[in-house]
């Protein structure tokens, strides 16, 4: 994806066409042009156009905003943001694993590699919703 002021193209590609600039301190995506073959997360098939913004609060934070513009589906554009934390230790996407009953032998042979024991340890987990410290 160009990291620039270029024009989105004209031709619909095999995904999308993406843009991205800088906005002050804000990485800024916009996707256009999406295939109609895709069901695109959030949106129908009639989406016009993706904003996305990503933006460093801190050291360790992230705001990510998206806007969606799909007429075929809502009746006006709306945006979703959240906090990204960083976190200790490698990241995993977690999109796309249905059916992947692979999963558990991928991981187990990850941590045979890392030494990380097979069973959990008994230490507290942290689900961050909005990412703010406890208090």
């Amino acid at each position: 994806m160009p990291i620039d002021e270029r024009p989105h193209g004209v031709l619909r590609q095999r995904t999308d066409d993406a843009r991205a600039h800088w906005e002050g301190d804000t990485l800024v995506v916009e996707t256009t042009l999406f295939s109609r073959r895709l069901q695109q997360v959030s949106a129908g098939r009639g989406i016009r156009r993706l904003v996305e913004r990503f933006t460093r609060e801190s050291d360790d934070l992230i705001r990510y905003e998206h806007t969606v513009d799909d007429p075929t589906r809502w009746t006006s554009t709306w945006t979703a943001a959240i906090s990204l934390r960083k976190t200790a230790g490698p990241g995993y996407e977690v999109a796309c694993h249905e059916g992947n009953y692979a999963i558990e032998n991928i991981l187990r042979g990850a941590r045979a590699q890392d030494g990380t024991p097979d069973a959990p340890v008994a230490e507290p987990g942290t689900i961050c919703w909005d990412c703010e410290p406890p208090g």
